[in-house]
C-alpha cells in the first residue's frame, strides 16, 4: 500500500514539474542607425566603445537579443564593428533589421470556413462492359 502511495505521489509530482512554464522576458532593446553611423539608444547617441556599458545600466541581460535597426545600404565595416564590440561584451544575440516591419493579427474561429472556390466536377465517366 505504502509502495502504490509513494507511486502516486511521485508520478503527480513528476507531472506537476512538467506542466510548469517558464515565461521569457521578451522586451528587446532597439538600437537605431542612422545614414550617417550614428548610433542611438532610447534617443541618446552611443559612443563607440560605450555600448555595453549603456546597455548593462539600461538593464539588458547578456543572452537576451538585441535588435539593431540599420539604413538601406548600411556600412558593413561598421556593423562589423558594432557586432565585435558587443560580441566582446558578452552580448551574442544581436540582429540587424531594416524598417521593414512584420504585422501579425490572430483570427479567431467563428464557426465558419473561409469561402473557398471549388474547381468544377471532372466530367462524368462511362463504364462499359468488356464483351
Amino acid at each position: 500500500m505504502k509502495a502504490i502511495l509513494l507511486v502516486l505521489f511521485m508520478a503527480t509530482v513528476w507531472i506537476a514539474g512538467c506542466a510548469s512554464t517558464v515565461v521569457e522576458d521578451t522586451r528587446t532593446p532597439v538600437i537605431e542607425m542612422n545614414r550617417f553611423g550614428d548610433l542611438l539608444f532610447h534617443g541618446e547617441k552611443l559612443e563607440p566603445g560605450r555600448i555595453c556599458t549603456t546597455l548593462r545600466r539600461a538593464g539588458v541581460r547578456k543572452g537576451q537579443e538585441i535588435n539593431i535597426r540599420i539604413p538601406p545600404k548600411a556600412d558593413r565595416r561598421m556593423m562589423g564593428h558594432i557586432a565585435g564590440e558587443l560580441n566582446r561584451g558578452g552580448f551574442t544575440r544581436v540582429v540587424f533589421t531594416t524598417n521593414r516591419a512584420a504585422n501579425s493579427t490572430v483570427q479567431t474561429y467563428t464557426g465558419k470556413l473561409p469561402i473557398q472556390e471549388t474547381p468544377p466536377p471532372p466530367p462524368p465517366q462511362v463504364l462499359r462492359r468488356p464483351r
